[in-house]
């Protein structure tokens, strides 16, 4: 679609009665494009979250992207998201560029490498000065077979990473090495940063739950921490632990806690856990006398729905005009969906553009597509492309 035929459809588009599905999709998908092709970083960047978003919708966009006479700057992000769709040909494409002359294109392709074939490659670009690729590297390490070279690169990783990012990665990516992998993931339960710390919890209750059950259990009798909370889930999380109630006592006292992104942080932890270890009356409490609207938020969904005190939550928080009321009428979609989509499109003239892209998403979400036609004429960026990645992720 050249520039000319985009305005003029653009223009149909914002006459009354708007327009039909295809040319919305065909909007959405040049728009995308477009800014795909940018030589701005960041506009390129955005372009490719959206269409990252828009998953297997986005195929057709990506292909012309990747195509063999396109830029190896242009090619490499197209590849990498065709890839992430579990498109073989792509990853072999992709494959071929790590040995390309640019050095963000290579980040990107160290991506398709394969842990068995390549891990020589791989493990040498754990000392790379380049932090994309050493955890493009440790993405693809933390899919290899055990082996006591992996390990012995990765705990290293571990510990001596220039960034807490790469360190944290590195222990995720042990999980792969199983109980082998045990000694290294402990040390760093006393990592210097908190990051560190909390991902080694994580990942011991994983490589060795035996030992995860002895010393996971001395976080929850300290005071509210992001670490007691951590344990605490980990402990929920293992099969048959003996420490339940300690953990969900554990949350439960977080859940007072004065830091408010401490209560976050547990509100969110609580949808992770099975209903049938929460303890939903503390968290109704806690909800009932919650001043910050985003807790207020996140404990009503992890009550869900068909609770009433979560759903006159959502109700309350859904008259408001921010981001936080989008999220509530995105929740509330399936119980009054008139209702629903008149507020989220009175949310599309909002002066926020967060706000208005957040609702662009949620309006395509409930496959209400025409009310987005005018935001891809938004006078924000970001507003355009999120709204075009909303119609293109509900195209199918």
């Amino acid at each position: 679609m050249t520039r000319g035929d985009y305005a003029a459809a653009l223009g149909g588009c914002k006459r009354a009665g708007g327009p039909d599905r295809k040319l919305l999709v065909a909007l959405a998908e040049a728009l995308l494009e477009r800014d795909a092709r940018s030589l701005d970083a960041q506009t390129q960047r955005g372009a490719f979250v959206q269409l990252g978003f828009a998953g297997k919708n986005a195929r057709a966009v990506l292909s012309r992207l990747a195509a063999k006479s396109e830029p190896r700057s242009l090619r490499a992000p197209a590849l990498s998201a065709l890839t992430r769709l579990g498109d073989k040909d792509a990853r072999a494409e992709l494959r071929l560029l790590s040995s390309a002359p640019e050095a963000q294109v290579v980040d990107l392709a160290f991506a398709a490498l394969d842990p068995a074939r390549d891990h020589e490659r791989l493990l040498a670009a754990l000392l790379s000065p380049r932090q994309e690729r050493r955890l493009a590297a440790l993405a693809a390490l933390g899919k290899a077979a055990p082996s006591t070279q992996v390990r012995l690169a990765l705990a290293e990783a571990a510990r001596l990473d220039p960034v807490p990012e790469g360190r944290v990665a590195a222990l995720f990516a042990l999980q792969a090495q199983g109980a082998e992998a045990s000694d290294a993931v402990f040390t760093a339960l006393d990592a210097e940063n908190s990051s560190v710390r909390l991902a080694a919890i994580a990942v011991l209750a994983r490589v060795d739950p035996a030992r995860a059950l002895t010393r996971l259990p001395d976080y929850l009798g300290a005071a509210p921490s992001q670490e007691s909370l951590v344990a605490a889930l980990a402990l929920l999380q293992l099969t048959a632990a003996v420490e339940n109630a300690r953990a969900m006592q554990a949350l439960s006292r977080a859940l007072e806690a004065d830091d408010a992104a401490l209560r976050m942080r547990v509100a969110v932890l609580l949808r992770a856990i099975k209903p049938n270890l929460r303890d939903q009356a503390a968290t109704r409490a806690r909800l009932e006398k919650e001043p910050v609207a985003e807790v207020r938020l996140l404990l009503a969904l992890a009550l869900g729905t068909a609770d009433p005190a979560a759903q006159a939550s959502l109700r309350a928080l859904a008259a408001g005009k921010d981001v936080v009321a989008v999220e509530a009428l995105r929740e509330l979609a399936a119980l009054d969906p008139v209702s629903t989509r008149q507020q989220l499109g009175a949310l599309l003239g909002s002066d926020n553009p967060q706000v208005r892209a957040d609702a662009a998403r949620a309006l395509a979400q409930l496959h209400h597509l025409p009310e987005l036609c005018g935001l891809l004429a938004d006078p924000d960026a970001n507003v355009r492309r999120a709204a075009a990645g909303a119609v293109l992720a509900a195209a199918a």
